[in-house]
């Protein structure tokens, strides 16, 4: 390398890809003064990391590259592979070599994030607004806790809130009469990235205050979104929307979820008291999925879903212990109030108990104050108040 090239120069990271846009991500790192990009590794280049693409490097080739560097940071951004054990074992190999894991769902900024992170200790800020709802198992009622949360919002708050339904095998437009687009209709848009704020708000359903965006509805497409298309949607959601509430269903192999985990501020596990969900699918699932992409079970917070308060049925401090988790809220079950709302074509909320209400409103409140959004000063919130304070009157308190 020339002299001149080195003048001036105070960080150098050496990117091993055949992708010219990862060199695009690094350079615009302000610390990071120069990227050497190479189809291999070139130990006679002087340097101070190294960026490994796993679609261009090999997890065999990891350990060579250790060897070759025993001190130098290393970055390693997994692979797009089928099988959750080969990535498991990818970042056992990396966790060996003390190297640094980026999961394969990141983009271009959230990539920049975790390299500012791990190379120069910059703390990033995560999505404002952003909450995420997720399942432990198909029948948890993601969805129907997404929008009823949704409506107990916007019934409170100045703020504009959405909803987009980002369960590839779930539209989850049969809780309204339903009048918007769906995911499936805007994947042009998506994929050339030509979604534009009016396009958003003119592709949702407005319904009791809040904005919906429907999930996809064409079977050949669940595995088909791509992490560049979900994340700018979401980008384009946060522009457009003050709070965003995204309804990720129960299935973590994809990148509707993984963009959402990545983006949110809030996350809510929805559950039941049914084994096959906190004992069977989610373990796994977690385990598998949703660790390695950095998640803590203290990043989540739990809702029980369809509760009651039989001997015979988990009990909520026990649920709350086995997923080591915090406990925000136990929404009863309504039987069959919930198959009405459906057929009713409105939501639970609107004919729920009072119980029912007053759960829901815990969960809106909690998001309240954490993304401090406005109340409306003309909200009777004395119903609300006493379900929310009584709540907490013999649980321990979130810390937003």
């Amino acid at each position: 390398m020339a002299k001149e090239e080195w003048e001036g120069t105070t960080f150098v990271i050496q990117l091993i890809s055949t992708d010219s846009s990862m060199k695009d991500v690094l350079a615009g790192i302000e610390k990071i003064d120069l990227v050497l990009q190479r189809d291999t590794l070139d130990i006679d280049l002087r340097y101070n990391a190294i960026f490994l693409d796993g679609a261009t490097v090999s997890y065999k080739d990891i350990k060579y590259i250790r060897e070759q560097n025993p001190v130098k940071p290393i970055l390693y951004k997994l692979p797009l592979v089928t099988s959750q054990t080969v990535t498991k074992n990818i970042q056992a190999v990396c966790n060996a070599y003390n190297i640094q894991t980026l999961d394969e769902y990141l983009v271009g900024e959230q990539i920049a994030d975790v390299v500012k992170k791990v190379l120069f200790e910059e703390e990033y800020t995560e999505g404002k607004r952003v909450i995420t709802f997720s399942g432990t198992h198909s029948g948890a009622g993601v969805s129907t806790t997404t929008l009823n949360v949704a409506k107990a919002l916007a019934e409170r708050v100045t703020n504009k809130v959405v909803v987009l339904s980002l369960n590839p095998w779930d539209p989850a437009d049969y809780f309204t009469e339903y009048r918007g687009k769906h995911l499936d209709d805007i994947k042009v848009d998506l994929k050339t990235k030509n979604l534009t704020e009016q396009k958003l708000l003119d592709s949702t359903f407005l319904i009791d205050g809040f904005h919906l965006l429907a999930g996809n509805r064409d079977v050949k497409l669940q595995r088909y979104y791509k992490p560049e298309e979900i994340h700018h949607l979401i980008k384009v959601a946060k522009q457009t929307f003050d709070v965003v509430l995204i309804d990720t269903g129960t299935h973590f192999d994809n990148a509707c979820y993984a963009q959402a985990f990545m983006e949110s501020e809030m996350k809510f596990l929805v559950t039941t008291q049914e084994p096959k969900g906190y004992r069977g699918y989610w373990p796994h699932i977690f385990h598998q999925l949703v660790q390695p992409m950095g998640a803590k079970a203290e990043d989540f917070m739990l809702i029980i879903n369809q509760y009651e308060s039989e001997l015979s049925l988990i009990s909520e401090k026990d649920l709350s212990e086995e997923l080591d988790m915090f406990l925000l809220a136990s929404i009863p079950d309504e039987g069959t109030l919930g198959a009405q709302a459906i057929l009713r074509k409105s939501l639970l909320y609107d004919i729920a108990t009072r119980d029912y209400r007053n759960s829901i409103s815990t969960i809106a409140s909690s998001i309240i104050s954490r993304s401090k959004l406005n109340v409306r000063e003309d909200f009777n919130a004395s119903e609300g108040r006493k379900g929310f304070f009584g709540f907490f009157s013999n649980k321990k308190v979130v810390q937003p």
